[in-house]
């Protein structure tokens, strides 16, 4: 009973991780998107809130083979099937400092407890060999998960540059359009809002922001 248990949580927590990493993605890059428009009222943040958490199940949902309502107790089978999806979309150098970094951490902790296990070291079994190994996978696919998070949050980041910069340049073209024409009584915001609107909207700005969202995943 606890080792499914434990089965189905280690399968619900993989499905978290992957809803973090569309939510992560989704939710930095819209609130970048957003203060680069200029709109700071919790009304918008709420929104954005809401659409990242939709994306993060879409995303989910439909780039894995795993089932967010999925009830599947056997987490060997889960941690096949979304490996190859979280290392088609994480860093491989990211992944590599992380591995760098727990071997550190195995290293300090297991020397302090060498002595102890020597003391009441006892014959392991085939079954337990089996578990110990089963262990020694899942920290390494740990590893590979908390890489997917540092990866999808060093994308967003990359986007919402991406996404600010053109409203940046508007910015500073009417703030200088303005000195030069000696408008005082109006704000830079009321000037730049429609021309980043109407920028975004050009270029359907949605459609091609929902596909740079969605294309590392369906890539993979």
């Amino acid at each position: 009973m606890s080792q499914s248990l434990f089965m189905t949580g280690g399968t619900a927590a993989v499905v978290v991780v992957l809803l973090a990493g569309g939510f992560l993605k989704c939710f930095t890059t819209l609130q970048i998107f957003r203060l680069g428009l200029g709109l700071y009222s919790s009304t918008v943040g709420i929104i954005v809130l809401l659409f990242s958490l939709v994306f993060a199940f879409f995303v989910v949902d439909s780039a894995t083979p795993v089932s967010i309502f999925s009830r599947s107790s056997d987490f060997a089978t889960v941690q096949k099937q979304v490996t190859p999806v979280i290392e088609a979309n994480t860093d491989a150098e990211e992944i590599e400092k992380l591995r760098a970094l727990q071997e550190r951490l195995q290293k300090r902790f297991a020397a302090a407890g060498t002595e102890a296990a020597k003391d009441s070291q006892e014959v392991v079994s085939p079954k337990e060999e089996s578990e110990v190994s089963s262990n020694s996978s899942g920290d390494g696919f740990s590893v590979l998960l908390l890489g997917f998070l540092l990866t999808e949050l060093k994308i967003a980041f990359q986007l919402g540059l991406l996404f600010i910069v053109p409203f940046v340049v508007i910015d500073l073209l009417v703030v200088h359009v303005m000195q030069l024409l000696q408008v005082q009584q109006l704000s830079a915001a009321a000037f730049s809002l429609p021309l980043k609107l109407l920028l975004f909207i050009a270029v359907d700005g949605w459609s091609l922001m929902t596909q740079r969202f969605i294309v590392d995943y369906a890539g993979s």
